[in-house]
């Protein structure tokens, strides 16, 4: 593992295992941190064991006899050595190591100050009720959004709109899908009823709302397209409604021009300025003290996909040598096109690793509807002609392209929602990735919901990805009877 390996797995914890890893580190025992956190030693037992997973770190006995976390030390004692043996009571909270992660060292959330304020002045000051955030395709709309209901320590609803026409979701089942899944309510028969349930529950807490990717069912001048008008209805009958306290987000690459939601607040994303492309660089080791920074940033209008993707060959084949990168490319990147970027770094790939670059084509196998990130199984599922103890390097190779976006696991307390074991497995079904964790502690019980971390592609990258596919000289058909076999193969352990 190197740094830079080491420095993805550790921003990618969870808060509630950065908190246990902290103190472990400091040397405190299960039953102290257990006493402080309020959970069980074996929680804590089980957290320490999936941290040692999370860095690769896998013990060979199935009985936990030979324990990994010598090993873990030692990791950070060669990448992290700050952290070791100190006091917990002394180093941050880790609220604010997460926000502060979020903000300086997350590379692939850099420049956006300036947007967060904007938000904050929307929704404080103005008391903006919804804000449709606008930009060209790339921009980072959809991670902003995401960042900013995540650093509102908000529960939210997620409606991923569809990338394509054929696949978009329907606000019919996505509206039953909530009551069902995030309230524990039984949906009623007709729409406008289960919009009237809807609303009720939205009235009785905050809860945050992400539409993305909304210029999918608009047509040319901004208005809903006639087989998506319940898109409308849901906008009216319950995210207009006076007492709901939620903050909804809309991501959109055209605006929507609709007079009876002029509730929204409009908001048009900046491109990244030069300085946000030079943090980002350098958190690489890329040298951006050189006039090509600036020709690169300029030509392709800093946008945040085209940014990540340029790192991967930079860093890799030009051993962080921007300027070099710039006059051996000079011609190509002059053109500014995004989705011409995209086709060379699959290129790349292909001719670097067939393995990965399979991988990152298959993916465009899955539509990212109602599941819009696709947990690790999912990936390993893709990989049906791999060698099961090469699929994991293959998923890191590909994360490390930064051409894979990355959402961390998601946990709510439903301690007080919840009725019995039956409806619980029936309001958070396992299908869907959702697992739950029953903790006892000084005769209070919680019962955790929650659902794994996950990958998705940006919608120019599934485009190109899905376009490879049917160029391919293996058909559809048998791409999907191979990655159903795969999972049926996968499933067997579980039904036995």
């Amino acid at each position: 593992m190197n740094q830079q390996h080491f420095n993805a797995v550790f921003n990618r914890l969870t808060e509630r295992r950065r908190e246990v890893l902290l103190k472990l580190l400091a040397n405190e025992k299960d039953e102290a941190i257990a006493k402080s956190l309020y959970i069980k030693p074996t929680t804590v037992r089980k957290h320490r064991q999936e941290i040692c997973k999370a860095f690769g770190l896998t013990n060979e006995f199935t009985d936990q006899r030979h324990s990994k976390f010598p090993e873990l030390i030692a990791l950070f004692a060669k990448y992290k050595p700050e952290l070791l043996n100190q006091n917990t009571s002394e180093l941050p909270q880790t609220e604010n190591l997460i926000e502060d992660k979020t903000i300086s060292e997350n590379p692939d959330f850099v420049g956006r100050e300036d947007a967060i304020a904007h938000l904050d002045m929307l929704i404080g000051k103005f008391n903006a009720k919804a804000i449709g955030i606008y930009g060209k395709g790339g921009i980072g709309k959809t991670t902003l959004a995401y960042h900013y209901l995540e650093t509102q320590k908000l529960e939210y609803l997620e409606l991923q709109v569809g990338m394509q026409a054929e696949y978009i979701t329907s606000v019919k089942s996505w509206v039953k899908d909530q009551l069902r899944h995030q309230f524990q309510e039984k949906p009623e028969q007709d729409f406008i009823s289960t919009l009237e349930q809807l609303k009720c529950k939205l009235q009785d807490k905050p809860v945050g709302i992400l539409i993305d990717n909304l210029e999918t069912v608009l047509d040319e001048n901004g208005k809903f397209k006639k087989e998506h008008i319940d898109y409308l209805e849901l906008f009216i009958r319950v995210l207009n409604a006076p007492n709901i306290k939620s903050i909804i987000l809309i991501t959109s690459r055209e605006r929507l021009n609709e007079a009876k939601l002029s509730f929204i607040e409009a908001y048009q994303l900046p491109e990244l300025d030069e300085i946000a492309w030079r943090r980002f660089f350098s958190r690489f080791d890329i040298n951006v003290n050189c006039l090509a920074m600036s020709a690169i940033h300029k030509s392709y209008g800093g946008n945040a996909l085209c940014m990540k993707v340029l790192r991967e060959p930079i860093q890799t084949k030009y051993n962080g040598d921007l300027e070099a990168y710039w006059q051996q490319n000079k011609e190509f990147l002059l053109k500014g096109n995004i989705k011409d970027l995209i086709a060379s770094q699959f290129d790349r790939i292909q001719n670097n690793n067939v393995d990965v670059y399979n991988l990152l084509c298959r993916l465009g196998l899955y539509t990212y509807q109602k599941i819009p990130y696709i947990a690790i199984i999912g990936l390993l599922c893709l990989l049906w002609d791999v060698q099961e103890e090469k699929k994991r390097s293959i998923i890191d190779s590909l994360e490390q392209t930064h051409l894979l976006e990355f959402r961390k696991e998601r946990i709510e307390n439903i301690s007080n929602s919840w009725q019995d074991s039956d409806s619980l497995h029936l309001d958070f079904p396992p299908s869907q990735g959702w697992m739950f964790n029953l903790e006892s502690f000084h005769n209070e019980v919680k019962l955790l919901i929650f659902q794994p971390e996950g990958y998705s592609l940006h919608k120019f990258i599934w485009e190109e990805a899905k376009s490879r596919l049917y160029l391919s000289n293996q058909s559809i058909e048998y791409l999907l009877f191979s990655l159903k076999a795969q999972i049926d193969k996968m499933l067997i352990p579980y039904e036995t």
